[in-house]
C-alpha cells in the first residue's frame, strides 16, 4: 500500500503512517495502536525511521502533515504519535499482519474523501 500524496505544498512535511486495507471497502485506513490507553495513529517522519521502528513489511500512507492533521480532527481521531518503535512481535511481515493482530487489538479507520 506504500503511497505518498504527491500534491504537498513546496516544503510542507509528510509524515508516513502506519495503515492496511480497510475491511469493508479495501481502500487504505489508518492502523490505530493504543498508546498510554489511548487509541492513536502512528506516523513516523521519513521512510528509514519508519522501516527502523516497524520493519520492512508494514503498509504504510505517506500524507501532507496538515492534511493529516485535519482530518484526524474532523474524525475526533487523536495523534499522531510519531517515531514511536513498535514491538517486533507486533511487525507485519512477507505474509502480511503478525498473527495476533486481531479487529479487537488494532483499530482500522478511513481517511475522509
Amino acid at each position: 500500500m506504500p503511497a505518498v500524496d504527491q500534491a504537498a505544498a513546496p516544503g510542507e512535511a509528510v509524515l508516513y503512517v502506519l495503515a492496511a486495507p480497510a475491511p469493508a471497502s479495501g481502500g487504505p485506513a489508518y492502523l490505530m495502536y493504543e498508546v498510554g490507553g489511548v487509541g492513536c495513529v502512528l506516523a513516523y517522519t521519513d521512510l528509514a525511521r519508519l522501516v527502523e521502528c516497524c520493519g520492512e513489511y508494514q503498509p504504510w500512507l505517506g500524507i501532507r502533515i496538515g492534511a493529516l492533521m485535519a482530518d484526524l480532527r474532523d474524525q475526533r481521531l487523536p495523534g499522531p504519535v510519531v517515531n514511536l518503535p513498535l514491538s517486533p512481535a507486533a511487525w507485519w511481515t512477507a505474509d502480511g499482519p503478525p498473527w495476533h493482530m486481531t479487529a479487537e487489538s488494532v483499530t482500522v479507520v478511513e481517511p475522509l474523501p
